[in-house]
């Protein structure tokens, strides 16, 4: 039984992959074991050991989409973050921030204790209109993506 738990320690310890490691397929992998056509560039979750036949076989949720499947680890290779990502990545939560701050500002000063998204985009529609600064084809384009938003 001893031996029998040392060999499966080892084997634990030679894995490259673990629980809860984001990873991606490798380019031109099949995807044709997992049943789901995941993109190339998909950020996937390694979620719970599949089994051992072939090699590791590794359930996988698709972060984006919350897909999951399957695949084998010559499939995957972890996840490489640049640090471009990191900077976009803190773009998009800086403007999120701001979002959600003149959401608050627009709130105290109207008195709202309950947000209404309608009124807020009109909100921010008023407030293009009355700014100067910016010239017709530019607010054009902001209200037209408030609309779509």
């Amino acid at each position: 039984m001893i031996k029998y738990i040392k060999k499966f320690i080892n084997k634990l310890k030679k894995k490259k992959m673990k629980i809860g490691d984001k990873v991606t397929f490798k380019k031109h992998a099949s995807k044709a074991a997992s049943g789901f056509n995941y993109r190339e560039n998909d950020e996937l979750i390694i979620t719970s050991l599949l089994g051992q036949i072939n090699g590791e076989k590794w359930n996988i949720r698709n972060t984006t989409t919350g897909g999951v499947g399957w695949a084998y680890e010559y499939e995957l290779h972890p996840l490489v973050i640049t640090k471009e990502d990191f900077e976009k990545q803190k773009v998009e939560l800086q403007n999120s921030i701001n979002e959600l701050n003149m959401k608050l500002s627009w709130m105290d000063e109207n008195g709202v204790g309950e947000f209404n998204e309608d009124e807020f985009k009109v909100f921010k529609t008023l407030t293009l209109l009355d700014d100067d600064s910016i010239s017709k084809v530019e607010k054009s384009k902001l209200i037209a993506q408030l609309i779509k938003n």
